[in-house]
């Protein structure tokens, strides 16, 4: 982060389970409190029986990774902000690093 004020992460490479898991934990200490860590793609989950969709994210996707992640990393949770609608590719991916103290210690957004 070398001084950075605030730092958002966002992967969205391989999205297989194993892969993005290794991604979260690689990169989430770069994030400050407020800011994100943002899974792509996690709706592969629900779309991978459509057509030209892909068998293999029915067990093995991003969401996968996010509810294994957040398991050891309570310093993080979902913000339901970005999944209100329910429509989205990214269902509680986008996970905000909370302050110190919970959600009210956050910075505010700049």
């Amino acid at each position: 982060a070398g001084g950075a004020r605030t730092v958002m992460v966002v992967l969205d490479s391989n999205h297989s389970t194993d892969h993005v898991l290794r991604e979260m934990t690689a990169y989430h200490g770069m994030v400050t409190p407020g800011s994100y860590l943002v899974v792509m793609d996690g709706a592969a989950a629900h779309v991978w029986e459509v057509p030209r969709g892909q068998a293999q994210y029915r067990d093995d996707n991003p969401l996968e990774a996010i509810g294994l992640f957040l398991r050891d990393h309570p310093e993080f949770r979902p913000d339901p902000h970005y999944t209100r609608m329910h429509v989205t590719a990214c269902p509680d991916g986008f996970l905000q690093r909370l302050g110190p103290g919970g959600p009210t210690d956050a910075p505010a957004s700049e």
